[in-house]
């Protein structure tokens, strides 16, 4: 199950042709991906005793008084504490995108979630780190080693 907030500005925003891109690169697992546009409460609410169920989870940035989420956004009025609250309760495991804001920290601490920070670029082309949350994320432990470049070693052959 993939959670995103539709984009608005599809022509002037850049990161939302990247999306199409991105779902035509899963499309070899389109036979076991669900997309649905309706609020996210009611398929969270629906899904939520079934243990297979895996959810991606990338709501608007407005925790903490962010704006991205306002500006990229249709729907980006959300109750920041109300959405993990209903991940806690989720018996199927999920992803959460957020921004790297101390509000986010200290919900993922209350709720008991894991965070990893990740590079990403915005769509002026800052780079930015925001969290990437979940229950365990250990799978993320060498994922730096995965997108470091390879060392190049000079020097003469013996």
């Amino acid at each position: 199950m993939i959670i995103d907030w539709a984009c608005k500005k599809f022509a002037t925003i850049g990161a939302c042709p990247v999306l199409f891109w991105r779902f035509n690169e899963i499309d070899l697992y389109h036979n076991r991906l669900e997309f649905r546009k309706e609020d996210a409460f009611i398929v969270l609410e629906e899904y939520k005793e079934e243990k297979e169920a895996v959810f991606f989870i990338d709501p608007p940035y407005t925790a903490g008084g962010k704006k991205a989420g306002k500006r990229l956004y249709n729907h980006y009025d959300l109750e920041h504490e109300h959405l993990f609250h209903m991940c806690s309760e989720l018996k199927g495991d999920f992803i959460m995108t957020y921004d790297n804001a101390p509000e986010v920290k200290e919900l993922s601490r209350k709720y008991g979630f894991q965070t990893k920070p990740i590079s990403m670029k915005n769509t002026h082309h800052a780079e930015l780190t925001e969290l990437v949350i979940g229950r365990n994320l250990d799978w993320m432990i060498d994922i730096n080693r995965v997108l470091e470049k390879k060392a190049k070693y000079k020097g003469k052959k013996t």
